[in-house]
């Protein structure tokens, strides 16, 4: 095992390969079980550059059940990857890429992959067992989050005890949650999509968030190309004239793509999974699949009980002993991510066995220790 736990500049002059392990792999007999943790790698070569967690390139070259996992990996420009800048994916087989990538500068000719960043490979790639971690979707530091009072906080001061204020589509009503975990990532410079609407209100989020769209009746991942949804109507959060908490409308007016120096933060709600972020009835990135499984009443904010019993006439629901069996969590996470209603999402194709998988996989750290 290599741990890299010291930021180091890199300096150079021309073309340069980065690695941990490595700056170039050309030609060796294998490269195998080498597991990389906490790699800090911070490249400012302002020329073009190849930079990975195990080495900046890796050509003709058997890599298997290799790891590259947390920290970070940032340079200026060039190839940028989580095993390698540069390389043959063909031979890449099995092995973990969980590590946040970030490019300071973007160019046409830029390539950027979760295993390897430009690979010239033209036969299939055998990424059986290979963990891919995109960029985690999360809000930005600064924004506020609502409680159950109707009061409102930044993210970064959230410790995990409290109640937040959410929309239960059971009831069509205002209710409280209990925060089950808040994921997070440490400052780095990430890409942030700027949302502004009608009434003012903006918000800051990094790779995606769920917004609830009124024109749809469910909610819809925003992303880097959200301004195809401007135009349309989203839920907010508010208080009447006496100060009790009501909805209204808001409509998405603007979206721009910048490049900010942050702190990502990404919590999710027992049961119900959405919180409201300043005042927008939101839902945690990352999670597709385990929402939008009912039809929603567009006039009582609420399931619509004739459909969603229709599809659990046709589809079934899990029991606990029957998910455990295929899934390996508590009967608390089983409870507390509606785990009978995934037999629904299954049948609908919302997710298939593989994305559960990977999910748990993903939140492993955090579903441990709920009980």
């Amino acid at each position: 095992m290599i741990t890299s736990d010291i930021n180091t500049e890199l300096t150079g002059n021309g073309f340069t390969s980065i690695g941990i392990l490595a700056g170039s792999v050309d030609h060796a007999s294998y490269l195998r079980n080498v597991k990389v943790t906490n790699p800090k790698i911070e490249c400012n070569i302002k020329d073009m550059s190849s930079t990975g967690g195990l080495a900046g390139g890796i050509f003709w070259t058997s890599v298997s059940n290799c790891q590259v996992t947390g920290g970070s990996i940032t340079c200026y420009t060039g190839a940028l990857g989580g095993m390698a800048g540069y390389g043959d994916l063909e031979y890449f087989n099995g092995g973990v890429c969980r590590t946040t990538l970030t490019k300071r500068n973007y160019q046409d000719s830029d390539k950027v992959g979760p295993v390897v960043g430009d690979t010239e490979s033209s036969g299939s790639v055998n990424t059986s067992g290979i963990t891919i971690n995109k960029e985690k979707p999360c809000v930005a530091k600064g924004t506020l989050v609502t409680l159950a009072d109707g009061s409102r906080v930044p993210v970064e001061q959230l410790t995990g005890n409290e109640m937040l204020l959410v929309w239960n589509l059971q009831t069509g009503t205002f209710d409280a949650a209990p925060i089950l975990f808040i994921d997070s990532d440490s400052a780095a410079t990430y890409e942030i999509i700027n949302l502004s609407f009608s009434d003012g209100t903006t918000v800051k989020t990094i790779y995606e968030h769920g917004f609830w769209n009124c024109d749809l009746d469910e909610y819809v991942y925003l992303r880097s190309d959200a301004d195809k949804y401007i135009g349309d109507w989203f839920l907010k959060q508010t208080t009447d004239e006496n100060g009790s908490l009501v909805s209204e409308k808001v409509q998405l007016i603007d979206v721009s793509v910048t490049q900010e120096y942050t702190v990502a933060y990404s919590p999710v709600t027992y049961g119900h999974l959405c919180y409201y972020v300043n005042g927008m009835l939101s839902m945690p990135g990352g999670i597709e699949g385990l929402f939008n499984i009912f039809e929603v009443d567009a006039e009582t904010m609420k399931y619509d009980e004739v459909q969603m019993q229709a599809d659990i006439a046709q589809y079934g629901l899990f029991s606990y002993e029957e998910f455990a069996a295929l899934f390996p969590v508590s009967e608390e996470v089983f409870e507390a991510f509606n785990g009978q209603y995934l037999k629904v999402a299954m049948g609908k194709g919302l997710i298939d066995a593989e994305g559960l998988h990977a999910l748990i996989e993903r939140y492993a750290e955090f579903l441990s220790v709920i009980e």
